[in-house]
């Protein structure tokens, strides 16, 4: 092998390690951002529950006062809460088990060298 072919090959792998540096760089931090979007999205659906379930445990203490005088919108109320904090609670699994996927996916890519 000629000297020109060698320092070309040379350099060739240093392109290339450095090329794949970069993309390891580039997505363990959008790895990393996309982790704290969902956990941005975790927190803000903990809060939704926790309003909701107040409100429906506020609710269901007049059902009980009022018996079967409640009103209809109280008992529609109840009801559209019941089915929203169901909603809610299905997405908060989902996005738990995206956080859990990205960490694997992060730790993945962070064992790659």
């Amino acid at each position: 092998m000629s000297l020109p072919t060698v320092i070309a090959a040379i350099a060739v792998a240093i392109l290339i390690s450095a090329i794949a540096a970069t993309a390891g760089y580039y997505l363990q931090v959008r790895m990393r951002r996309l982790e704290q979007l969902e956990k941005k999205l975790l927190h803000n659906l903990i809060d939704s529950l926790s309003l909701k379930s107040r409100r429906l445990y506020e609710l269901r203490k007049k059902q009980a006062m009022m018996g079967l005088n409640t009103p209809p919108e109280v008992l529609i109320e109840i009801e559209e809460l019941e089915e929203e904090i169901h909603e809610l609670e299905e997405e908060f699994q989902i996005a738990g088990e995206r956080i859990e996927a990205l960490k694997e996916v992060t730790a993945d890519a962070k064992a790659v060298p």
